[in-house]
């Protein structure tokens, strides 16, 4: 705990889990299996923070994804999600990523383009979706839009790549 809070946190990376383990020894931190199978896994949490899933994963998952979540947050509870900005996915360039991107495209199209992280090297496809896509799929999963942000430019001439939205569980829908 820190100020108060419990902190469980939750990836997909074995090494990444690890990594936090040895790092912060206070904290509780799961691989998805460990999480599967622990009892945190039935437990409520009044706050989800999620980075970087939206513009991974296919549409198909995002259903998934929120019911998922879900599951897990209690009924006034609070989502932060953090994914790429749309609007910048037509840049070559970032602050983090460089991105191959497809010719004769529009931004209300879905496309699919490949990013390289400037900091590792690392290579992975990302999918555009408009804003309005996002937009919609929060309020039709049921969750109000409390605040947006995107991420400071980091006095550079680069752009950022990220976009956060708070949103908050909305009872009313099921």
């Amino acid at each position: 705990t820190k100020d108060g809070y419990n902190i469980t946190a939750l990836n997909e990376s074995e090494v990444l889990v690890e990594s936090a383990k040895s790092k912060y020894k206070n904290q509780k931190f799961f691989s998805l299996q460990e999480f599967k199978d622990s009892p945190t896994a039935n437990k409520k949490f009044d706050f989800i923070y999620s980075n970087l899933w939206m513009c991974i994963l296919s549409v198909d998952d995002h259903k998934v994804f929120f019911e998922n979540i879900k599951k897990l947050l209690n009924e006034d509870g609070l989502l932060l999600l953090s994914f790429c900005h749309p609007c910048f996915d037509f840049m070559q360039d970032s602050i983090v990523t460089h991105r191959v991107i497809p010719k004769d495209i529009f931004y209300d199209e879905e496309f699919s383009h490949s990013k390289i992280i400037h900091e590792n090297g690392i290579h992975f496809i990302d999918n555009h979706r408009p804003l309005e896509y996002y937009t919609n799929l929060f309020v039709d999963q049921g969750y109000k839009i409390i605040d947006i942000k995107e991420s400071d430019v980091l006095g550079t001439t680069l752009y950022p790549d990220f976009i956060f939205f708070l949103l908050k569980k909305n009872a009313k829908i099921k």
